[in-house]
């Protein structure tokens, strides 16, 4: 049975003190503390900068002893366990996890640790960090060959940046982006801690629109060329309907869902957009125009008030929108963007704010370089001595078996893969707590159902924290509510819950072509998924109710997950998509914030306290990147190509084929139709009919 849904996208450990990391209980939205510098000597030594740190007084190393001494020994598993316990009872008050910037208890110390390093990992004393920023941002960690920009690893080299005594700001460059609002949230917080660590930031952009300049106005500076192009005009949302396209070729999807606002099946479906994906979509553009407006009037606000200007209301975001400002230079004039400069002229303008070696010529450190430094190497206070939280990724679309090829690589969570991850973080008696990140449209029913199992069991003995980023609907949003709390952005996608199950049936084409196909076979719905005719009534029946089925169990699962009643949880279900803010509102989610706010919280439920230091333990993964807005619906690879020949639609399909598995019966999936068959149309098969289906359809 296919349960659908609406796809609207080197075990490395780092350390962390989280306190100096900034996972305080209160709030300090929007404050920036402008710390002075400490100002180091620079002496040129054999080829590299040196570095005279200050004298460091009796009183100070007498300081740091006595606070080494009381450092509190972190619980044993037993008391860790107990902990836990008694926090599932209690049910305190969640910690928000706020990003706040703190120095660290000994500077000089850290000054010579980084003095000490080895020379391949030294950079120039008073550089910039320099980063491009651009495409789908995965949540999912690059490889040690791979050059991407991921978000965890970028986040790293923000949090790096502000403790670093050697970096003396940051500089964005800003590509087209296409990740979802939510890894722009967590972006903005590294940057603003960045900022908090009083260091500059700076961001400049040739194409930019709403997503780019959403990102780029958390940096305390904007620059553009003065004829970049900048399309600033506002939010919108579209679907796209390949129903009548589908007729007219000879094909006839045959669709059922269950839920009202399940609109997975409509794309291929229907020609226009129904009632209920009209209330859901609008439902969702008020809600990121509202952040949007009301975020960029923050963050430009902090740069006006630097200058002298006045605040800045959403109002005044809306206005400018509306204007669709097409001369760079009336943004200027408004306080939205610093200045108008070319690269060359930025270069310039790094030089004379970093130990430079020409007029030009800015000390810089890359992404490349900088990704590859530890965070204790850094600057970055260290956890250790303290309970580790391991952090588990499911990145991309689910799917049933394990990934292929050297070192399980591959795109998406994979059950097999994924669940030995899990039973070794079970197993591991150092892990005290687990973070889950779940960046995923969902998938197959089967593997997603399997991982929750898991995850349960996992549950029962240590807490999971489920951290969603851009998307956790349906399939991801099963994952996520195996967990002990649920934390997600304002802007995350999530929910889903609802169930669709299909066929194509292809008799019309066949006829249309001449192709024939015939089917021998022995019980009673052994054809029920075949593409040389519909459904009989009968067939039509046993699919309509498989789906149900699938939908119930989905559903109650999901109001036991909650705590909440079936009529409570029908509500709220029904394949409706909802924003992490919307969400909380409504009881599917536990808390607003990112990764950080996660950790915290895993920290709470494991008995640590707020200011004990913490180790994060990165859990290898095969999960890849599943980035932005997927469409609505996933085709098997053999339809894909079927429809892409007569059509030249490959465009419009996104890359988002999937496999088929030859089983004599429905297969449920949870972000996708997957088209299943006894006797399925090999790809030697479809082959022989592209001439003659193209002729046709043109014809």
């Amino acid at each position: 049975m296919n349960m659908g849904c609406l796809t609207v996208p080197s075990s490395s450990i780092l350390s962390l003190n989280c306190q100096e990391f900034g996972l305080s209980s209160k709030a300090q939205h929007g404050q920036q503390l402008r710390t002075s510098t400490k100002s180091f000597k620079l002496s040129r030594g054999a080829g590299r900068i040196g570095l005279r740190p200050p004298s460091c007084s009796a009183n100070s190393n007498s300081k740091a002893e006595k606070e080494k001494s009381e450092k509190k020994k972190p619980l044993s598993r037993k008391e860790s366990s107990q902990a836990y316990a008694r926090w599932q009872v209690d049910r305190p008050e969640l910690p928000d996890g706020d990003l706040t910037f703190t120095e660290g208890s000994n500077s000089t110390l850290k000054s010579f640790k980084i003095m000490a390093q080895a020379p391949w990992k030294q950079i120039r004393w008073g550089s910039v960090l320099a980063i491009e920023v651009g495409g789908g941002l995965s949540d999912k960690p690059a490889g040690i060959f791979s050059s991407d920009v991921t978000l965890p690893q970028l986040s790293s080299c923000l949090k790096k940046a502000a403790h670093d005594p050697r970096i003396t700001g940051v500089f964005l460059k800003i590509s087209p982006l296409a990740c979802g609002w939510a890894k722009l949230e967590e972006l903005k917080r590294h940057l603003r801690y960045v900022t908090q660590a009083g260091k500059f930031t700076t961001a400049y952009m040739e194409i930019a629109t709403e997503k780019e300049y959403y990102l780029a106005a958390a940096c305390e500076e904007v620059f553009i060329p003065p004829s970049a192009y900048i399309s600033l005009k506002g939010v919108a949302l579209s679907g796209t309907f390949l129903g009548g396209v589908l007729r007219k070729a000879g094909v006839e999807p045959q669709i059922q869902r269950i839920g009202k606002y399940k609109s997975a099946g409509d794309q291929i479906q229907r020609e226009d957009m129904s009632q209920a994906q009209r209330e859901v979509l609008t439902s969702l553009l008020e809600s990121v125009y509202g952040n949007l407006t009301s975020e960029l009037a923050l963050d430009r606000s902090s740069a006006r008030l630097a200058g002298g200007r006045e605040d800045l209301t959403s109002a005044d975001t809306q206005k400018m929108l509306d204007e669709a400002y097409f001369n760079p230079q009336k943004l200027v004039d408004g306080g939205w963007v610093t200045g108008l400069k070319y690269e060359d002229e930025m270069r310039s303008m790094m030089a004379q704010r970093t130990n430079n070696r020409g007029p030009s010529k800015p000390s810089v450190v890359g992404y490349g370089k900088y990704r590859g430094l530890s965070e204790s190497s850094c600057g970055v206070p260290s956890g250790r001595g303290g309970g580790v939280v391991a952090v588990l990724r499911a990145s991309g679309g689910i799917s049933r078996g394990k990934a292929q090829g050297p070192g399980g690589g591959g795109d998406g969570v994979r059950n097999e893969d994924f669940i030995k991850q899990v039973r070794a973080v079970r197993d591991n008696p150092r892990v005290r707590a687990v973070v889950l990140r779940v960046d995923s449209p969902g998938g197959d029913a089967l593997a997603s159902d399997l991982m929750w199992r898991e995850l349960c069991l996992l549950k029962r003995e240590k807490p999971v924290i489920a951290s969603m980023v851009d998307v956790a609907a349906s399939g991801g949003y099963y994952m996520a509510m195996a967990c002990s709390k649920i934390v997600a952005e304002k802007l995350t996608l999530t929910g889903s819950i609802g169930v669709i199950t299909g066929k194509f049936n292809l008799q019309e084409l066949f006829q249309r072509v001449g192709y024939t196909k015939e089917v021998l076979s022995k019980g009673r719905f052994a054809e029920v998924q075949v593409d040389n005719r519909g459904f009989t009534k009968e067939e039509l029946e046993y699919t309509t109710e498989s789906a149900q089925h699938a939908y119930e169990s989905f559903r109650n699962k999901a109001a036991f997950s909650r705590n909440m009643k079936v009529n409570e949880m029908e509500a709220l279900a029904q394949g409706r998509v909802w924003t992490g803010a919307q969400a909380i509102e409504k009881g599917l989610v536990d808390q607003l914030g990112g990764i950080s706010t996660a950790v915290a919280i895993a920290k709470q439920a494991a008995g640590m306290g707020e200011d004990e230091p913490v180790r994060l333990l990165e859990i290898k993964g095969g999960a890849g990147p599943m980035s932005g807005f997927a469409g609505a619906v996933s085709y098997t690879t053999e339809m894909a190509a079927l429809v892409a020949s007569f059509l030249q639609l490959a465009y419009s399909l996104k890359e988002k084929s999937t496999g088929i598995n030859s089983i004599a019966m429905p297969q449920a999936t949870m972000n996708d139709i997957r088209i299943e068959s006894t006797n399925g149309n090999t790809k030697s098969e479809l082959q022989s009919l592209f001439n003659a289906i193209e002729s046709e359809f043109r014809g």
